[in-house]
């Protein structure tokens, strides 16, 4: 390659220790051939070699080129709105506040306000969306509750019927609960709001009960109503049960390195493709997306149990 130096990648697997110039011996087959050099863009090819093949690559084959990968802006946006954004751990705006990033860095993301949980989270430049929402769980206000309703007496604080300017009535805290799972890791959700992964702890509404959703990859999702009954000194352990796993081989063709989601979860770096990847048995949403073409397609696949992996190919050579 011009630049030399660059990292090798067959099928996907980079090859450990090798760099450019170097010599492979192959079996006979087709291969996808990927080069990969910090600082310039990755080159692929596909490979078919017959039995006694000699095949030649050199400079003019993978002249490789300084990255000119465009940085990418996201807007940050909040629910509630105008909370404290903060990035990489510094406080930088309230929202909705625009970032930039460029390359495969990550930055972290976190908002808070009064009366709300700090919500966190992760952003790379390859996430498909240019809008990032993070969710906060915040005080109850049920102002139109309050005014319909009497407040009642045994919260009520006591002043003269004199005083027209006294304060309002005097609200007790709402109790606390601790939700864990068994196996811990879930990600959880009340009232349609993300809680994090378990162990969480968060607070009763008013109305004192609690819809929760528990998801953890290899178990099934739970959905379950919870009251302040269902809490034995403010805990409970919600015991998920585990799905059968099976496995999937994917490949995506043209282009061959893409950013992939399973059932929503979006992996780590790009891929060219997954082998003998586990999933769990049934339904599940395969999700491709590539940023330089702007293509993004999902595909659903159903996983049977056991070890003969579904196959799964896709984006042809055209």
């Amino acid at each position: 390659t011009e630049p030399s130096g660059a990292s090798v990648l067959l099928d996907g697997e980079e090859l450990a220790g090798r760099r450019t110039p170097t010599t492979l011996s192959l079996s006979p087959g087709s291969y996808e051939l990927a080069i990969d050099l910090d600082g310039y863009d990755s080159e692929y090819r596909v490979l078919h070699l017959s039995s006694g093949e000699r095949l030649r690559l050199d400079e003019t084959d993978f002249r490789l080129r300084p990255s000119t990968e465009e940085p990418r802006q996201f807007t940050v946006v909040t629910d509630p709105h105008h909370a404290t954004l903060l990035v990489d751990g510094q406080e930088v705006d309230s929202t909705p506040h625009t970032v930039e990033l460029t390359g495969d860095n990550a930055i972290e993301l976190a908002a808070r306000a009064v009366g709300c949980t700090t919500t966190t989270r992760t952003l790379t430049r390859h996430h498909p969306d240019p809008a990032v929402t993070l969710v906060l769980q915040c005080e109850d206000q049920h102002e139109e509750d309050d005014e319909a309703s009497p407040p009642d007496p045994e919260l009520r604080a006591e002043h003269s019927p004199d005083d027209s300017n006294s304060r309002p009535p005097i609200r007790a805290p709402r109790p606390t609960v601790r939700i864990e799972t068994s196996p811990s890791g879930a990600s959880i959700t009340a009232d349609d709001r993300d809680l994090g992964t378990s162990p969480v702890t968060t607070e009763l509404p008013r109305r004192g009960e609690l819809a929760i959703e528990a998801r953890l990859d290899g178990y099934h999702r739970l959905s379950t109503t919870l009251t302040e009954a269902d809490f034995v000194d403010g805990r409970l352990t919600l015991e998920l049960e585990e799905r059968p796993l099976g496995c999937l081989n994917f490949r995506a063709l043209h282009p061959p390195y893409n950013k992939i989601a399973i059932n929503g979860e979006w992996l780590d770096d790009r891929h060219m493709f997954l082998r003998n990847h586990s999933l769990p048995a049934g339904a599940n949403t395969i999700t491709v997306y590539n940023p330089e073409i702007d293509r993004r397609e999902s595909f659903d696949v159903d996983i049977e149990a056991g070890s003969d992996c579904k196959v799964l190919t896709v984006w042809p050579h055209e």
